[in-house]
């Protein structure tokens, strides 16, 4: 990607780089990220789990820990006639 850069583009990256402002400028533009292969039971949308209680939900990230994909497991393992997205 670097290759992309045009030279004030690049001059400007390597001047934050040295001046230790990287971790803050990537932090800030990662605001809002969410890592879809993880769940977090406090967030308001979960809608991946149709048919699923919020109680079901953690009880199955207690069993297998809060990896997507180990709890549509888990979850389709308990309820057979279960919808995942």
């Amino acid at each position: 990607m670097l290759h992309k850069l045009d030279e004030p583009s690049l001059t400007r990256l390597i001047h934050d780089h040295d001046a230790g402002h990287l971790d803050a400028i990537c932090r800030e533009r990662l605001v809002g990220y969410r890592d879809r292969s993880k769940i977090v039971l406090d967030s308001q949308n979960q809608s991946g789990f149709v048919g699923v209680t919020q109680q079901e939900l953690a009880r199955a990230i207690e069993t297998v820990g809060n990896s997507a994909a180990a709890v549509r497991k888990q979850l389709a393992a308990s309820t057979p006639a279960l919808q995942l997205k």
